[in-house]
């Protein structure tokens, strides 16, 4: 005799939508930068000095496209809700709350998070670190 599980599907009901940070498609007030940042059409840059980028958002994961800038190299330090990300890191992020970025890629930030509203900070200071597009799941 065999049991099954039965699970439903994940719901996206109510989770934030995909967050453009370019000027062509970026929603203004969806996420907030502090710092000498530029926007162009498909991503905002860092030209200088320290950086901030925060989302406020309402998911359990959260995935964001980068590209370290010309020097290869970039490292986010990740805050959920204003502290160190902790548990709810994702597999970007190592235990010291830093998300190494040397490639362009999707990176997970969070994951495992509350089904509650939630602010995710992000600070570094590489100029030319490229921030594209936030994606989330349930």
């Amino acid at each position: 005799m065999s049991a099954f599980a039965t699970t439903g599907e994940p719901s996206y009901v109510g989770i934030t939508p995909e967050t453009y940070l370019g000027a062509d498609r970026g929603v203004p007030g969806s996420f907030s930068v502090a710092g000498d940042w530029r926007s162009s059409g498909e991503y905002v840059e860092l030209g200088s000095g320290i950086g901030e980028l925060a989302l406020p958002f309402n998911a359990g994961e959260v995935n964001l496209v980068v590209h370290p800038g010309p020097a290869g190299q970039a490292a986010l330090r990740v805050l959920l809700d204003g502290e160190p990300i902790g548990a709810e890191r994702g597999a970007a992020v190592g235990a010291d709350s830093v998300a190494p970025v040397d490639r362009a890629a999707m990176i997970r930030l969070v994951a495992g998070a509350s089904r509650d509203d939630h602010l995710l900070t992000l600070v570094t200071d590489q100029p030319g670190f490229r921030a594209y597009v936030f994606t989330f799941g349930p």
